[in-house]
């Protein structure tokens, strides 16, 4: 016959599951009646055999259980490729910082940011700056921005094994089925980025609506290596069909052999970063093929730039293409980006703690920051990593500097397919034989007016009834403003 003892030893291997921490287990266990010593014994011999499941928190270094100083690691490029990314990262951060610290802290206690360069976003880089951050003892989190995140693939065993936060707010895990609940290793991992295989369907969809049949990709092939794959997906079930699909290397300049396959495309999309895409667009201005509107497009000798928002729609293409972008090109955002929406946080505090002006990111980033320490606020432990990713999970929709996230067990990816809008660089004295209203954030004065320039604008109806729903008071009041371009007749730009 099983002695009680046998028994309560079967029970409690059968729930040394990975979702305990050893804190969480010893105090489970004492609870049995066990001694304290009998406990850790139990405790250490349990957790060590579950250890090959990646299922414990490295606990060699568990961080101090209150600091005085709550710390999220930020690791970005800051210099070389993609470095761009990095200064709304920097900046963003900053602002944060300086929030949060004026209204008191995270319950009375200061954060602070420990930045890792992960400079031009190689992969080594990325390894290096995630393990130095990991590595210190009191860390809530970590906010990573880099678009390719096959370094995070080689991490999965220690990313399992620390259970750290860490909360991706530009590349893409998701479509390469590395994100939870797809790659069980990633379950401390969360993104913010919105999928490829959610942003072109809503293009798609878009292009079909306009008469549009052959669209055509240009795409980053290091980068946007998964571009291709969402693009041809995409096209299913669509009038579409594809006018071919050309990837370049980061750096390229010589975007006329690049194009040259795709010269019957009546649309181009670009997935990649900002400076290439720039060119890009000089290109087909300088050449003639700007776009000019949908009968020149249909025709195939000015075909629509469309494309990807840390490339076309970012703000660094906007300043290096300025002259050059035609408008009517077409990116994708979400609705937590729209500037000009009644109380965007996310100005006011740029300007009042940076002087700087907003690029139109600092949202995401923001949003990624905000998720790490308001778990660690309401768990009230940063050692209890299991706690604050299942919080992570189950807190709902939540809000910081603008709209909502929510993450849950099913889907790690913080936005929801409500959320995207579509947005059309437009300026508000350029072309002078547009016919349609620009909208009421255009409403401005001289200077300010002048300055704001080519800038993308909410382009309301293919998302307004996703928007609606996802959103039931706030569109409403952005429509009946006249935001976005909403009176356009359907023989205009769009």
């Amino acid at each position: 016959m099983t002695s009680h003892e046998d028994l309560e030893y079967s029970f409690i291997q059968r729930n040394a599951h990975n979702d305990i921490g050893r804190r969480r287990f010893m105090q489970w266990l004492t609870k049995t009646g066990l001694s304290l010593a009998t406990a850790a014994t139990l405790s250490s011999s349990i957790l060590a055999g579950c250890e090959f499941e990646g299922s414990t928190p490295d606990l060699e270094k568990e961080p101090a259980p209150n600091p005085d100083t709550l710390k999220i690691g930020l690791a970005g490029p800051f210099s070389g490729i993609g470095s761009f990314l990095g200064v709304s990262m920097h900046r963003t951060a900053n602002t944060v910082v300086a929030q949060v610290n004026a209204e008191g802290g995270i319950k009375g206690r200061k954060l602070e940011i420990i930045s890792k360069d992960i400079s031009s976003m190689h992969e080594g880089n990325v390894i290096q700056a995630y393990k130095e951050l990991a590595s210190l003892p009191d860390l809530m989190g970590i906010v990573l921005g880099a678009p390719s995140l096959q370094s995070l693939v080689t991490l999965q065993k220690e990313i399992d094994r620390k259970r750290l936060m860490l909360v991706t707010v530009f590349g893409d895990l998701h479509d390469h089925g590395e994100l939870y609940p797809d790659n069980e290793k990633m379950r401390s991992v969360f993104q913010f980025a919105v999928p490829d295989s959610w942003n072109m369907p809503l293009l798609a969809d878009y292009a079909a609506a306009r008469g549009l049949s052959r669209i055509g990709l240009v795409y980053d092939g290091h980068f946007a290596e998964n571009a291709r794959h969402s693009f041809e997906k995409s096209l299913q079930d669509t009038p579409l069909n594809s006018a071919g699909a050309a990837p370049y290397d980061t750096n390229e300049t010589d975007f006329a052999s690049i194009l040259h396959p795709l010269e019957r495309a009546q649309a181009i999309w670009t997935w990649g970063l900002a400076p290439d895409l720039a060119r890009l667009t000089k290109h087909l201005d300088t050449t003639g093929q700007a776009y000019t509107g949908l009968e020149k497009a249909l025709e195939t000798e000015r075909p629509q730039l469309i494309g990807n928002q840390t490339g076309i729609g970012h703000s660094h293409w906007k300043a290096l293409a300025e002259e050059h972008i035609a408008p009517g090109t077409i990116t994708v955002g979400t609705v937590q980006g729209i500037r000009h929406w009644p109380d965007y946080k996310m100005d006011k505090w740029v300007k009042k703690f940076t002087q700087d002006k907003p690029t139109g990111e600092e949202h995401v980033i923001a949003d990624a920051i905000a998720s790490i320490f308001k778990a660690v606020e309401k768990t009230g432990n940063i050692a209890e990593r299991n706690d604050i990713l299942e919080y992570t999970e189950k807190a709902g929709r939540q809000r910081y500097s603008t709209l909502d996230w929510e993450f849950h067990k099913k889907s790690h990816i913080g936005r929801h397919p409500d959320d995207l809008v579509l947005l059309s660089f437009e300026h508000p004295k350029k072309p002078a034989n547009m016919h349609y209203s620009i909208g009421e954030e255009y409403a401005l004065s001289g200077e300010e007016e002048t300055a704001l320039g080519m800038t993308p604008v909410w382009l309301v109806h293919p998302t307004l009834k996703a928007n609606t729903r996802r959103y039931p008071d706030l569109i409403p009041q952005l429509t009946a403003k006249n935001y976005g371009l909403q009176n356009n007749p359907a023989d205009t730009l769009h």
